[in-house]
């Protein structure tokens, strides 16, 4: 039997929670768990995440992490991208001494090769990490740069969390700054996920601190890997009833040049609502009210995903709302921006319908906007800049980041 699956590198502690979640779930539905683990690969500077993290999908999937794929390191990174991306760099630590010629990210890249080895067919590479911290953000980017350099013609994915839009760290801005320009050279595509969504901050008036409060990590794991699965499980094109949506042809479709890489993932799910009902509330009221605020969003490319229902039914649902999706996502080619993905089973993680939106749209330069204000801000005011000076990030790189982000925004 052939056996086709990507390879996850999650790292840091953000990028190993959700990873974990991720590939749990999509055991669910796996013929053979163990390809899975075999893909997967953990990355920390913090061994407890780590070994938690093991534990949990050995107890609820069965399977078994390898051992080599599971790399820690010691001490943290301080929510430093400076510190995180020069670990990178530094010599690895086996049985107890340094190596003189391996280094962390030499050590992860071994761990990919292996991974790659397993498999018939080495489709794509996932990276899930975060922006805002140290390790996720520096060592992920680091981590991006290594693939991309020993595997120049593989599909990379970044899954990428995004901090709270204030309060995480007071070097979330610079730490995004560099994360996302690296994302944007490296990456083929990236879905981001928003920590303010992803405990409703959106739509909710109170702060973020009580905001946090009424969630765990594992609840917030949850709607992201809902989301995730919503979109990237298997799904049939209404159009051609015989074209199988492959992850790769997604992500492309959904990344269409190298100036839109990035994309948001909208999912509403119901046990009782019709498919009309659900197509309503993620076009017209989630998207309308809770992000575009009535304005139209400069559209590079979408796709409609709806499971748990008739084909029939998401087709006539889908008529329904046409025209104002037609009007919100406004195209910003004369390209078709929307397809229509379907599949008949039940909803991924359980028995829900659902409708999924990814979106590449003019939503996506908000979050870059502020970092680039708010990261030029402190930097007119010099403020932070000896944190990273002492590991060798120059104010060369804070500028030349800020360009890049900035033309990036202009694309949008």
């Amino acid at each position: 039997m052939t056996t086709v699956s990507p390879v996850y590198i999650c790292v840091g502690q953000c990028g190993i929670q959700l990873g974990q979640h991720v590939v749990e779930n999509m055991q669910t539905n796996a013929k053979d768990n163990n390809t899975l683990n075999r893909s997967l690969i953990f990355v920390d500077s913090e061994k407890k995440v780590v070994t938690r993290a093991c534990q949990t999908l050995g107890e609820n999937s069965g399977g078994r992490i390898d051992e080599k794929n599971v790399i820690t390191i010691r001490g943290g990174c301080g929510n430093n991208w400076g510190l995180g991306y020069l670990m990178g760099k530094e010599p690895f630590m086996i049985d107890g001494t340094f190596s003189s010629y391996c280094t962390v990210g030499e050590r992860v890249m071994d761990s990919v090769r292996r991974s790659v080895e397993r498999i018939d067919s080495h489709i794509m590479t996932m990276l899930f990490h975060s922006t805002g911290g140290g390790t996720g953000a520096g060592l992920g980017s680091h981590l991006l740069e290594l693939h991309k350099e020993h595997y120049p013609k593989a599909y990379l994915h970044s899954v990428t969390v995004l901090p709270h839009s204030a309060g995480d760290t007071p070097l979330q801005n610079y730490n995004s700054l560099f994360t996302l320009t690296t994302i944007q050279e490296c990456a083929d595509s990236c879905l981001l996920l928003s920590n303010d969504e992803g405990i409703g901050l959106h739509k909710s008036s109170v702060s973020i601190a009580t905001r946090c409060q009424s969630y765990t990590i594992e609840e917030v794991n949850a709607r992201f890997t809902r989301n995730i699965l919503g979109l990237y499980s298997p799904a049939v094109s209404l159009s051609d009833s015989n074209q199988t949506s492959q992850l790769q042809n997604l992500l492309s479709y959904l990344s269409p040049d190298n100036y839109h890489k990035f994309f948001t993932i909208h999912q509403v799910s119901s046990t009782t609502a019709t498919p009309a009902y659900l197509l309503k509330q993620v076009i017209i009221q989630k998207l309308n009210t809770d992000y575009a605020k009535d304005k139209i969003l400069n559209t590079h490319s979408a796709v409609l995903v709806t499971r748990g229902m008739k084909d029939r039914d998401s087709m006539h649902a889908y008529t329904e709302v046409k025209d104002k999706i037609t009007h919100l996502l406004y195209p910003a080619s004369t390209n078709s921006i929307i397809d229509i993905l379907h599949c008949d089973g039940s909803f991924p993680c359980n028995e829900r319908s659902s409708v999924t939106l990814g979106l590449n749209s003019s939503l996506e330069k908000e979050f870059f906007q502020r970092v680039v204000t708010n990261s030029s801000l402190l930097l007119s005011q010099r403020a932070y800049l000896h944190w990273y000076h002492k590991y060798g990030v120059t104010d060369e790189k804070f500028k030349q980041s800020i360009e890049s982000l900035s033309e990036l925004i202009a694309h949008y």
